[in-house]
């Protein structure tokens, strides 16, 4: 009687804290869609990228200008590969994951998201799949592909523009 009556209080508890959890995310959404500054970053041309994931990498990028190259932001994401070396053998095994673990998820989820909606990203990562690659590691690289894509969209401040060999035939 007295473990039934705690498993009621101790569930009534949690079910209190999810509502609060709950209402907190919803004014989170809210608040990342209304942002002005947030909307109209020049990363939101590029197709993926959404009003979810461009905080999230805006936040954690914070200044394009302190990478000098996209391979510098593909290192701090870290989405570049571990290379092992030995004598004459060199290895690439799997990604580094040494980076920042929310900005590699949010470059991630992106890359997922332009999988449907930038032909850049679907053409490379049908290309690598098509030649053989696993289609996790090929995810991989077409995220490696989505860094160069928002490193170059903001360190030149100008918004992404699908190529013309990519546009419709009208």
């Amino acid at each position: 009687m007295n473990m039934e009556r705690s498993l009621r209080i101790e569930i009534s508890s949690l079910i209190r804290i999810l509502k609060i959890l709950m209402e907190e995310k919803n004014n989170i959404e809210k608040k990342m869609k209304s942002d002005p500054v947030v909307e109209n970053h020049v990363i939101m041309s590029i197709p993926g990228i959404g009003p979810v994931t461009e905080p999230v990498i805006l936040g954690k990028i914070c200044d394009i200008n302190r990478f000098e190259n996209a391979e510098k932001l593909v290192a701090f994401a870290g989405i570049d590969p571990v290379i092992n070396e030995s004598g004459k053998q060199r290895s690439e095994k799997a990604i580094s994951k040494r980076g920042d673990a929310s900005l590699r998820s949010a470059i991630y989820q992106s890359t997922l998201a332009a999988l449907r909606g930038n032909p850049v990203i679907s053409e490379f990562y049908h290309r690598k799949v098509d030649g053989g690659m696993p289609k996790k590691k090929a995810l991989v690289a077409a995220s490696r592909k989505q860094c160069h894509i928002i490193w170059s969209v903001w360190h030149n401040n100008r918004p992404f523009e699908i190529p013309e060999r990519f546009r419709k035939q009208e």
